[in-house]
């Protein structure tokens, strides 16, 4: 049995990947976690899927190394500043330019849970 592997979204991200907007997103420390045509559990930041994709493609670089194309289909910040501080945060723990990520782009983006969806879009 495949485990199905999870990333998880927090406010305001799960609405936005609805829109079609998104999708990709940056991830520090990933690892081998994620790799090509894995199936993918798109999650809210307490668990709950709310829809199903397929990893596409994978990129590691560094955030110094993030070019415009690697923006595209991916929300911006305001800011470096405010982009290394939202990292941070998440992370827990400092983020530079010199930081490796993964850009971890995904297909067949599928709801699975209708109910979910209604409640993401009503707040």
């Amino acid at each position: 049995m495949t485990t199905i592997k999870k990333l998880y979204f927090g406010p305001p991200y799960p609405r936005i990947l609805f829109t079609g907007d998104k999708n990709k997103t940056f991830r520090v420390s990933s690892g081998d976690r994620y790799n090509v045509d894995d199936d993918i559990s798109l999650c809210c930041a307490d668990g709950r899927e709310f829809a199903k994709a397929t990893v596409s493609r994978k990129t590691r670089k560094t955030f110094a190394e993030l070019e415009e194309r690697d923006w595209e289909g991916h929300e911006r910040f305001s800011s470096e500043r405010d982009m290394y501080m939202t990292y941070s945060n998440w992370e827990r723990s400092p983020v530079t330019p010199e930081t490796s990520l993964d850009i971890i782009e995904y297909k067949n983006f599928a709801v699975t849970d209708w109910v979910l969806a209604g409640e993401l879009f009503s707040n």
